[in-house]
């Protein structure tokens, strides 16, 4: 009766005739935005000359907003100090508000053209708003500011990640570690590059790495499970899959993905107890609701096989079936 899948079809491989695989690799959290990029990594700045008591303080604390008035009376008072609108854009990007951050980003770098923290930030901010040749531009100047600046190379990475231009990609990564040979989120990005070129051996092994310097990285263990499962090593997949969701409860895509390899090892309760939860976790999540349909049919359940691919039809009419 049709197919199981996973999220996307950019990795799809026959499995059989019923079932095809169609993994999701991801790079960051699940709770992370459309981009797929990690929230910007910017960097704050004590200021003590200003706020003598807590500078930097009210931004570290979450309060935004009277963060932003003290950096306003800053630069009220001292019109030219270009550290402080790197400060008040760092604010304002993580605010979300990547417009005004990138104002103060072009005012700092008026005042002073050598501040590669300026250009890595408005880098940040451009590659938020989708704009990655501009980020691109940012994460240069940074560069050639300082040579040895790890975090510019891994987030220039990224927006040739995003364009996709992922050869480029994985020389910034190599970069990247080179520099930086504790910084995981590169391992496992790199890993995802390889991924999606096919060569699921070197991902594994960055996948390795990433997971050896952070145990606790709950989407290192996901893709690699789902490069395991690209190579058919579902048991490998499935222990990853389950150390994934141990680490994340809420992982709903590690569910469809540990349900879509249950189901292909024709063990299809399984498969639906995973596919039960992550709709449990994301009512609205389409995948799920057509896998469990898929899935119900394979036990001879074509009444709520039928409801559940109708379901995952009204939720997202492009879904592939």
């Amino acid at each position: 009766m049709g197919s199981v899948h996973g999220q996307g079809q950019r990795h799809a491989r026959s499995a059989d005739r019923w079932l095809h695989l169609s993994n999701s690799f991801r790079r960051r959290d699940a709770k992370e935005s459309s981009v797929g990029l990690p929230p910007p990594r910017l960097r704050i700045y004590d200021q003590r000359r200003f706020s003598p008591s807590h500078r930097g303080a009210y931004a570290k604390k979450g309060d935004f907003d009277r963060a932003i008035r003290d950096y306003d009376q800053a630069i009220e008072l001292n019109p030219d100090f270009a550290q402080a609108f790197v400060n008040r854009g760092f604010v304002y990007a993580i605010k979300g508000d990547y417009d005004r951050a990138i104002r103060d980003y072009d005012q700092a770098i008026r005042l002073n053209p050598n501040i590669a923290l300026a250009f890595y930030n408005r880098g940040v901010a451009h590659g938020r708003k989708g704009d990655f040749d501009r980020a691109i531009q940012d994460y240069d100047q940074a560069i050639r500011l300082n040579a040895n600046y790890a975090w510019a190379y891994y987030r220039r990475g990224e927006a040739y990640a995003n364009k996709p231009d992922f050869d480029r990609a994985i020389q910034d990564y190599d970069q990247t570690i080179w520099l930086d040979p504790y910084n995981a989120l590169a391992f496992n990005d790199r890993g995802f590059l390889y991924a999606s070129k096919g060569d699921f051996d070197r991902a594994i092994r960055d996948y390795d790495q990433a997971i050896r310097l952070n145990p606790s990285y709950a989407n290192a263990f996901y893709n690699r499970g789902s490069a395991y499962s690209e190579r058919r090593d579902y048991d490998r997949a499935i222990q990853d899959y389950d150390q994934a969701i141990r680490l994340d409860p809420n992982f709903a895509q590690a569910l469809v993905n540990r349900g879509f390899v249950y189901a292909t090892k024709g063990d299809y309760d399984r498969a639906i107890q995973d596919f039960d939860e992550a709709i449990r976790l994301n009512p609205n999540f389409a995948q799920a609701f057509l896998n469990r349909g898929i899935a119900k049919h394979r036990m001879g359940d074509s009444t709520g096989g039928n409801a559940d691919i109708a379901r995952a039809k009204l939720l997202d009419p492009r879904i592939g079936y």
